[in-house]
């Protein structure tokens, strides 16, 4: 059985296509059988992962999660999968060194082959490797977990404080207002007060600041204004932009 897993997070839609991750990868595995579950969300907040009832079917599939217990793991008293899962890259399973890290041992054990579009080497496995290539094959699977939580947890970090550090600073050192009472909107904004501002909550505000620090790594200000203006109908400036970068 082929299955293709694609989940991409809110912030990510523009960047990570569920449609162009499912192009390229049919493009390079040659598939032609095969059935695809996607989720939407983060793979960082744990408390949200119910929410991937896509990924929550995964489990269920190649590891018979609802049935199999750790009785049973240890027993060896478990059937083997005949699955090929194919993901756009490894991290985007779950970002949690443990999880990840569980996960790739699951799939070891229960003969599901994981294929990544972006990922060459730290998923190789065979099941008559030496237990140092084991080691070495977990050590780099470990690595790249923390890559990914690190990376989720530094960007939701950042947000906060962008929110929490959020004031304007005058020539004498005193705080301003909000950031969030600042922004100028576009002429299509129907949030325009008189003057033309638009005040965020919170809420938004922590998810404009999100967006930018995803951005920030590959882009130009000049097109992380461009997205803002148009996802959020608010001008922001490049100094803006510098502030969230800035705050780590």
């Amino acid at each position: 059985m082929n299955i293709i897993y694609l989940r991409v997070s809110k912030e990510d839609e523009s960047k990570q296509n569920p449609e162009q991750q499912l192009n390229k990868i049919l493009e390079k595995f040659k598939l032609k059988d095969y059935k695809v579950y996607t989720d939407r969300g983060s793979a960082y907040d744990l408390k949200k992962i119910k929410k991937r009832e896509s990924f929550i079917r995964i489990l269920d599939l190649c590891f018979n999660s609802k049935e199999t217990t750790i009785e049973n793991l240890y027993l060896n008293e478990f059937e083997q999968s005949d699955i090929n899962l194919y993901v756009w890259d490894y991290s985007r399973i779950i970002r949690n060194i443990e999880l990840n890290l569980f996960f790739s041992l699951l799939s070891y054990w229960f003969g599901v082959k994981v294929h990544s579009y972006k990922d060459k080497q730290i998923l190789k496995e065979n099941k008559e490797e030496t237990p140092t290539q084991r080691l070495t094959r977990l050590m780099m699977n470990t690595i790249s977990a923390f890559s990914s939580e690190e990376y989720s947890y530094t960007i939701s970090t950042n947000t906060k404080k962008s929110y929490d550090n959020g004031f304007s600073v005058d020539k004498n050192g005193k705080k301003g207002v909000k950031w969030g009472n600042k922004f100028k909107g576009t002429l299509d904004n129907p949030r325009n007060n008189d003057k033309g501002k638009v005040d965020l909550t919170r809420k938004e505000l922590a998810s404009l600041n999100r967006r930018i620090l995803f951005l920030v790594k590959d882009n130009k200000h000049k097109v992380i204004i461009e997205d803002i203006k148009k996802r959020f109908k608010i001008k922001i400036s490049s100094s803006y932009i510098s502030k969230v970068k800035n705050l780590n």
